[in-house]
């Protein structure tokens, strides 16, 4: 009998299931699973993927991408190099444990099979900023905030991610690190078994309480992956994991710069893209605006009519330097005043000129990538509330309690 007795979709019901989960679905370590589970809720492991060792965000090279076969006839998905060589050698052994019947092949440990693998994360954010521009179109009418050109229209979107845009995510950057993102996203991780996040009770009856899924435990230890601890169905590589070492042997900064980009080198760029393209839609739902003035006694009217623009061309109708800083101060929730931010842009402006606009970027993500620890309910509150209580769980890995900021990309056991 399953220990999950709440079974109403009410979200009082789900969350009790999901402390069940959490505090007895494992039995070792209190909950947390032994060596071969990863629980991406734990602060030390909530950006694995996302950031390198100097708290950047990163996405993966697309060159740097090989190809897994998936579950489906020509259905090619694909992760990282050293990840589609670890899965080969694992799926292999796998093929050969079913025929010596270490695998009991039936159910969740059939015919193992990638079902979803690297989901590149440029094309969810474009999702993403896609929906906040659409609906920004909509509440901005031109008749009623003045929107008579593409300067117009950028000005007024960036008023609004000003006063309005507090942990909201508009750069790639501020995307990739929030709450919109997934572990898929980082072409470290596989799903081989498609199960609804919410669905636990179908998670330990195929998978957890499936004969052989002790066994692969075991083969994913051997061959650097881990088992995520909310989601079994998906397997994370262990990139400092002893196993892991022989399919890329580097260290874990050495790894990130062969295989990952920081996501600032593209942040302005794709905001342009996209305010481009928005714009033009924009004129496609407002082409004209006719307006009444009366002067001497006499009624008369003005049209304006706006032209869409070329995306092939730099508009330059903004000072990019001094918006992308103050974006990317809302979108960390303010944590610098208005004189550092106005310090902040001055050097970045001057590297600039002095080198390229890239050189001016990278300084700005410099000034805040620390700040992913500071937010609230991060790194440093955990600090606050681990003095005012001693008895908080102990690192996994090392047994001992954390004293030291975590790094989002490195891991092992």
């Amino acid at each position: 009998m399953s220990f999950f007795k709440n079974k109403g979709p009410g979200s009082k019901s789900r969350f009790n299931n999901r402390l069940s989960w959490k505090l007895r679905v494992y039995k070792e370590n209190g909950g947390l699973g032994g060596p071969q589970i990863k629980d991406l809720n734990k602060l030390e492991f909530m950006y694995y993927g996302f950031i390198d060792n100097q708290n950047y965000s990163v996405v993966p090279i697309d060159g740097m991408l090989a190809d897994v076969t998936g579950e489906k006839l020509y259905d090619d998905q694909k992760t990282l190099i050293p990840v589609a060589a670890a899965w080969r050698d694992l799926k292999i052994n796998y093929d050969k444990a079913c025929l010596t019947n270490k695998i009991k092949k039936h159910g969740a440990f059939g015919d193992l099979k990638v079902v979803q693998s690297y989901s590149p994360p440029r094309f969810e954010y474009n999702n993403h900023l896609s929906s906040i521009l659409r609906k920004f179109n909509q509440i901005r009418p031109p008749d009623k905030y003045n929107i008579t050109s593409y300067r117009d229209y950028v000005n007024a979107f960036l008023d609004l991610v000003y006063n309005e845009g507090n942990y909201n995510a508009v750069t790639l950057s501020g995307f990739n690190k929030s709450y919109r993102s997934s572990i898929l996203n980082t072409g470290l991780a596989i799903k081989y078994l498609d199960i609804p996040y919410d669905e636990d009770q179908v998670k330990i009856k195929q998978i957890l309480n499936h004969e052989s899924f002790p066994f692969f435990k075991r083969l994913c230890l051997n061959y650097g992956f881990s088992i995520l601890h909310d989601n079994p169905n998906i397997i994370v590589f262990d990139i400092n994991s002893p196993a892991a070492l022989k399919y890329h042997n580097s260290n874990t900064d050495s790894f990130f710069n062969s295989y990952f980009n920081r996501t600032h080198i593209h942040d302005i760029k794709y905001i342009n893209n996209n305010l481009i393209l928005y714009y033009n839609k924009y004129v496609d739902l407002y082409p004209e605006t006719v307006s009444t003035y009366v002067h001497c006694g006499k009624t008369y009217q003005n049209k304006i009519t706006r032209k869409k623009i070329n995306p092939m061309i730099d508009h330059n109708v903004y000072d990019e330097i001094a918006a992308y800083t103050m974006i990317r101060n809302a979108e960390e929730g303010r944590p610098f005043s208005e004189g550092k931010i106005k310090n902040i842009i001055k050097k970045a402006n001057y590297l600039q000129k002095k080198f390229d606009k890239l050189k001016a970027t990278g300084y700005i993500s410099k000034e805040f990538k620390n700040q992913v620890w500071t937010r609230p309910y991060g790194y440093d509150d955990f600090l606050e509330s681990f003095k005012e209580n001693p008895s908080y769980p102990t690192d996994r890995r090392t047994g001992q309690k954390k004293s030291k900021s975590p790094s989002g990309g490195s891991s092992g056991y």
